[in-house]
């Protein structure tokens, strides 16, 4: 199967939606190409869009990490559609998070942050991380300590509360200018990737936060390279 997502000319493809494609051999002015055929078939011409979350190239130009996902109508824009995700060397890059009705933080909304709409960081915080994403009109920071006198580790669940303590993990999550006084709940580390001076490069972890002691919860999925 072949599959060529092409920048629209002279520009270079990045992270970000491509709206508008055109078969990728023919298109025209500054739309962007997209051409996937397979199986001996292929499109005479292509109404669609694809999605870049990742991209990077090595010294010579050649693509090394790529995550990308696609849609492409043959013939029409409103054939019935072909959808397919393709990745190349690329780890998970990306924020989920869904709030209950009444939490404070999540106002009881939700949304996916990939990287096609997002930007995502990560540094260190003491012996633990801070986290950040923005994208979608929305700003989310985390910062995740382990318990006092600890490392994190993969694979474990540690209950959480605003600063780390004596078995007890720092839990922080806030965003669009909302944060909690008081936290109680639990994180969840599920991929942890560490430098050679011990500090975290990839991380992977999942979390329940109630402010204020309030039942509600806002509940995320945390996936930085891993």
């Amino acid at each position: 199967m072949g599959r060529r997502p092409r920048r629209a000319r002279g520009e270079k493809l990045r992270p970000g939606v491509y709206r508008n494609a055109e078969r990728a051999s023919f298109r025209t002015g500054r739309s962007p190409g997209l051409d996937v055929s397979g199986d001996g078939r292929g499109c005479n011409e292509v109404w669609g869009q694809f999605s870049v979350n990742q991209i990077e190239t090595d010294d010579t130009g050649a693509i090394s990490v790529l995550d990308a996902s696609y849609v492409q109508r043959c013939e029409s824009a409103d054939a019935p559609a072909l959808r397919g995700v393709v990745k190349y060397q690329a780890y998970p890059l990306s924020y989920q998070y869904t709030s209950d009705a009444g939490d404070y933080i999540g106002q009881g909304g939700g949304a996916t942050h990939l990287g096609a709409t997002s930007t995502f960081s990560l540094s260190p915080y003491g012996d633990g991380v801070q986290w950040g994403v923005s994208g979608k009109r929305e700003d989310w920071s985390a910062i995740l300590t382990p318990p006092a006198g600890e490392r994190f580790e993969a694979g474990r669940t540690y209950r959480g509360e605003g600063s780390s303590g004596e078995g007890v993990a720092g839990l922080n999550v806030f965003g669009n200018g909302r944060g909690c006084n008081e936290v109680s709940g639990e994180l969840t580390v599920q991929r942890l990737a560490l430098g050679e001076d011990g500090t975290v490069e990839a991380f992977a972890a999942t979390f329940v936060q109630h402010c204020e002691g309030a039942g509600p919860a806002l509940r995320g999925t945390i996936r930085y390279h891993a």
